[in-house]
């Protein structure tokens, strides 16, 4: 069950992220809709050209040190994954955040920094309804700046910006939405 309390929120089965992406001269969106959200994350989605499933397993969620905006999003492919997180940051990595001010993790198989550098509210649409939600934003050792909903139970990713691309969270619905090619839910792993 998806669920909006103050200013944080929980997803669910069926929850929808919509994400914009901006390099400038291009305007896209990914969409993923959730089958499952702890303790493992089943989910499908799709861009404008590309399509597919992924299964982040639940040692990736809790204790995943690796971390990928796209390798994970590979087209037409059902992508299971051990340890790497995309969209949610694992449990791990928020507790070194939180705790220490800085993760050193993988991203897209390099190795980067992330330092908190505050916090801050990002704004979005759930269920149709501006709603500001509060967020870690850090930077990390490449010139990137990120933002990550400051909850240790939904750590997603809210916006990433570097030089000229931007990745932002536009939407969610947490309402009954559909799922278009899942049809039977796999085991937890």
């Amino acid at each position: 069950m998806s669920t909006v309390r103050g200013n944080s929120f929980s997803f669910g089965a069926h929850t929808v992220l919509v994400y914009g992406s901006d390099s400038g001269e291009h305007e896209s969106q990914l969409v993923v809709r959730l089958a499952r959200y702890h303790p493992d994350v089943f989910m499908e989605w799709e861009s404008k050209v590309n399509q597919g499933t992924l299964h982040l397993f639940q040692e990736a969620v809790g204790n995943g040190r690796n971390f990928t905006l796209s390798r994970l999003f590979d087209a037409g492919v059902d992508i299971e994954s051990k340890d790497e997180m995309t969209v949610w940051i694992s449990k791990w990595m928020y507790d070194e955040l939180t705790n220490d001010g800085s993760v050193k993790i993988k991203s897209n198989r390099l190795p980067l920094t992330m330092r908190v550098e505050g916090k801050g509210v990002h704004t979005l649409a759930i269920n149709r309804s501006p709603q500001e939600m509060p967020v870690l934003r850090l930077k990390d050792n490449r010139g990137g700046a990120w933002a990550f909903h400051e909850d240790r139970d939904n750590p997603v990713l809210m916006e990433y910006v570097l030089r000229h691309y931007r990745l932002y969270l536009k939407s969610v619905s947490t309402s009954r939405n559909s799922l278009r090619w899942i049809r039977k839910l796999p085991p937890v792993k």
